[in-house]
C-alpha cells in the first residue's frame, strides 16, 4: 500500500494552511518577494561593533521599534513597566537566581496600560554600551551624557532609567512592582538629581554606599479586619500592561515555532512578535472589530497575506 506524503513526513504546520496538499514556493509568493523578505530578515553587523555590543545584529530592529513605539497613539497618564522573558539558551543571557527563571533573556518594556501597547524596550544581556544600544534613537551627545549618568548605578536601575528615559518631564505615572522600586529609583524618576550641583543639599541624596545593614523595627497590628487598599495599589491591580502584552504575543508567536542555533535570531523573532501585537492593537483603534469570531487570527492571516502578496496586490 502506497503512503501519502502526509503519512510519510508526518503532519506539518503548513498542512493546516494548504489543506495537506504539497505546494511550491511559487504558489505562495514570488521569488522577488522572497528575496526581499530574506534581505530584510538577514541580521548582519559591522565587524568592529561586535566586540563592544553582543547584540549588534538585532539592534537596528530593536531601535526601530523604540523610535516608532509611541508615534501612532496619544499616550495617556498611566504607564506600566515590567520585563518579558525570551526562552533562549546563550552565554550572553542574564541568568537570574532570585527569582529562579528558565528564560535567561529579559526584555524590559514600558507599555501604555489602557491599550497594552509597548512604547519602549531595553534588552538585558551580558555586556553592552549605551552608545550602541541607543544608536539612531538619540544623538551622540545625549548618549554620552546618559552613559556618564548611568556609570555608577546598578544594572537594574540602569535598565529602568534607560527604558523610562523618553517619559522624563512628561508628568506620567510609571507603575512597577517591588522588584524595581527603591529610594534611588524614585529619586531619579521624580527629579534629575546631580551630586555635584551647586548649592544642592548633599544630605538629601542617598547613594548606594550609604545604605548599611542594620536592625529594623516591625510593628504588627492586632486588628484583622479588612481595610481598603490605597488608590495606587488598587489602580495597579487593573493596570495589566506588559503581562497582557506577553499573553497576546504568545497566542500566534513566530519565535515559538522556530528553533535556531544562533541566539540573536530567536530574539529577533521575539521582537517581531511584539511588533505584530502592537500592529494589531493599533488596528483596533482605527478600525471597528470585524464580525469574525476571532479578530486577532483574522488580522494575522491578513498580515501574512500582505507580506507574501498572496492577493496579488502591491503594498
Amino acid at each position: 500500500m502506497a503512503k501519502t506524503s502526509t503519512q510519510t513526513r508526518g503532519l506539518q504546520a503548513e498542512d493546516l494552511v494548504f489543506d495537506g496538499v504539497l505546494t511550491s514556493l511559487g504558489s505562495v509568493m514570488t521569488l522577488h518577494r522572497f528575496k526581499q523578505l530574506r534581505l530584510y530578515f538577514t541580521f548582519n553587523a559591522i565587524p568592529t561593533t561586535l566586540p563592544q555590543d553582543a547584540a549588534a545584529r538585532i539592534h537596528p530592529l530593536l531601535n526601530l521599534l523604540k523610535i516608532t513605539g509611541g508615534q501612532y497613539i496619544h499616550v495617556g497618564r498611566d504607564i506600566a513597566l515590567d520585563e518579558g522573558g525570551v526562552a533562549c539558551r546563550s552565554r550572553q543571557g542574564h541568568h537570574t537566581l532570585v527569582p529562579p527563571e528558565k528564560y535567561p533573556f529579559r526584555l524590559y518594556m514600558v507599555c501604555y496600560s489602557s491599550f497594552l501597547m509597548a512604547l519602549n524596550y531595553n534588552l538585558h544581556y551580558s555586556w553592552s554600551s549605551v552608545l550602541y544600544t541607543l544608536s539612531g534613537v538619540v544623538n551622540q551627545a545625549e548618549a554620552l551624557t546618559l552613559r556618564e549618568e548611568l556609570y555608577k548605578v546598578s544594572n537594574i536601575r540602569q535598565h529602568v532609567l534607560e527604558v523610562t528615559r523618553p517619559l522624563s518631564g512628561t508628568n506620567r505615572v510609571v507603575n512597577m512592582d517591588n522588584y524595581y522600586i527603591s529610594v534611588q529609583n524614585v529619586q531619579e524618576l521624580h527629579l534629575k538629581l546631580r551630586a555635584n550641583s551647586k548649592h544642592y543639599p548633599s544630605h538629601t541624596i542617598l547613594n548606594k554606599g550609604d545604605c548599611s545593614r542594620g536592625d529594623y523595627n516591625i510593628a504588627v497590628s492586632s486588628n484583622h479586619g479588612i481595610f481598603p487598599a490605597p488608590e495606587c495599589v488598587a489602580n495597579y491591580k487593573y493596570m495589566q500592561g506588559v503581562d497582557r502584552l506577553d499573553q497576546m504575543r504568545g497566542r500566534f508567536s513566530v519565535v515559538d515555532g522556530h528553533s535556531y542555533q544562533w541566539w540573536y535570531k530567536i530574539l529577533a523573532l521575539a521582537l517581531i512578535d511584539v511588533a505584530s501585537s502592537n500592529a494589531y492593537l493599533t488596528r483596533r483603534l482605527v478600525k471597528l472589530e470585524p464580525t469574525t469570531r476571532n479578530p486577532h487570527i483574522a488580522f494575522i492571516i491578513e498580515l501574512i497575506s500582505e507580506a507574501s502578496k498572496v492577493s496579488g496586490q502591491t503594498h
